[in-house]
């Protein structure tokens, strides 16, 4: 056997290697998908506990992968071993309030990352009838089933709120236009309209802007024609009310009263002012400054290493999490880690391939400043995975094409 062959032996023996890792990726979501189902079906508590540990045990399952791979020492040791030290550090510092099940969450996005590139690709996603059935899975629950965990008038299917459903469903299709292509994008804009959350419908009309505006082919513009288009109709239908209800007041107020008047309010005296109850903009604002506020105050082992993961609702006025990703990044885990959180997912941007990737990729990017998105292990998993098997692919490609060309 010739050495050619040998080398082509040893990558592809290589490959099916790697796509065990992306089978073995999909039947824990898949799996995490039934548990949750099943959970919010039942309220069974060991239902949850089973699939917490599933989901923690596949994070350090992958962490001892990448353990075990020379490429990764190659590759990532120095980047990841700043980012393990800078990890270890915010709970060497804060270690009797250290919540483990957050600073696993934090670390899972760069393990999913990470394990990604190093999976021997050329397709770039996962499989069609998985990505269906992570879809149909909590869509069928919506029907015909109902939450016992969270109340109806807040949850969707076996999600806590919209919020985390509309993002679970930008990330499947984040993985699904590999598939669909530009339609992935005319969906996602239907779906965050039809489920009324303000952060994530301007989080993805300003991605669409930044990244289709910005060239003025005729296909692009016509692209964009038609979501305008599409957005104006839904406006007349009624759709886009609660948007432009809450930001025009939220609006008015930051312009005639500014930040540190509206931290100043009280809640009854904001729904007094606007003669509403949905508060969602001010509470961000106010529960914002609180936490800014206890992070200042910090000595310097705060401002390094954060206050801890998980702490926030014990501190805080509202006794809630950040309700923003950057800041709750910031204030639990330090300025170190929030530099390499941001470093992180900018370096990721600039290397997804496509256009329509870089799109969905903004879209989560900009939501992180007003959601809790770090939280959902399903969505992160689904979108940092996603966009390594991208990158890995696209990298890739030129090698199978010389190849073939031979």
């Amino acid at each position: 056997m010739s050495i050619a062959q040998d080398n082509f032996s040893a990558a592809w023996n290589r490959t099916k290697q790697s796509s065990v890792l992306v089978s073995v990726t999909a039947g824990i979501l898949l799996a995490n998908a039934l548990l949750l189902l099943a959970f919010n079906a039942t309220a069974s508590a060991p239902l949850q506990s089973i699939n917490n540990a599933i989901s923690a045990g596949y994070v350090l399952f992958l962490l001892a992968f990448l353990l075990t791979r020379k490429s990764f020492y190659k590759l990532y040791a120095f980047k990841a071993g700043l980012i393990g030290l800078a990890l270890i550090g915010t709970i060497l510092v804060n270690a009797p309030h250290v919540a483990a099940v957050d600073a696993i969450k934090y670390l899972s996005i760069y393990i999913f990352f990470l394990a990604a590139r190093h999976v021997k690709t050329v397709s770039g996603s996962l499989s069609r009838p998985v990505l269906a059935a992570l879809a149909i899975i909590p869509l069928s629950f919506a029907l015909f089933g109902q939450s016992r965990i969270y109340p109806s008038w807040v949850a969707f299917s076996y999600f806590p709120n919209a919020n985390t459903a509309a993002i679970y469903f930008t990330a499947l299709l984040f993985a699904a236009s590999h598939y669909l292509t530009s339609k992935a994008l005319v969906i996602q804009v239907i779906q965050v309209i039809l489920f009324q959350k303000i952060g994530v419908l301007l989080a993805t009309f300003l991605a669409i802007g930044t990244w289709y505006f910005s060239s003025f082919r005729a296909r692009n513009i016509a692209f964009v024609s038609a979501v305008v288009i599409a957005v104006v109709v839904m406006a007349q239908a009624g759709f886009l009310s609660r948007f432009t209800d809450v930001a025009a007041s939220l609006y008015s107020d930051l312009r005639t009263m500014g930040i540190s008047g509206i931290s100043r309010m009280s809640y009854d005296d904001i729904i007094a002012r606007q003669g509403s109850t949905d508060l969602s903009g001010y509470f961000r604002i106010k529960h914002w400054l609180d936490i800014l506020s206890l992070y200042a105050q910090g000595g310097v082992g705060t401002w390094l290493f954060g206050y801890g993961p998980g702490r926030s609702p014990f501190m805080t006025n509202e006794g809630l999490i950040p309700h923003n990703d950057y800041l709750r990044v910031l204030a639990e885990f330090g300025a170190i880690n929030f530099i390499f959180f941001l470093v992180f997912n900018a370096r990721i941007l600039l290397s997804l391939p496509s256009r329509l990737q870089k799109t969905f990729f903004t879209v989560l990017l900009i939501y992180f400043f007003t959601e809790n998105l770090i939280d959902n292990y399903a969505s992160m998993a689904i979108f940092y995975f996603t966009a390594g098997l991208y990158i890995t692919a696209s990298q890739n490609r030129p090698a199978l094409n010389d190849h073939s060309s031979r």
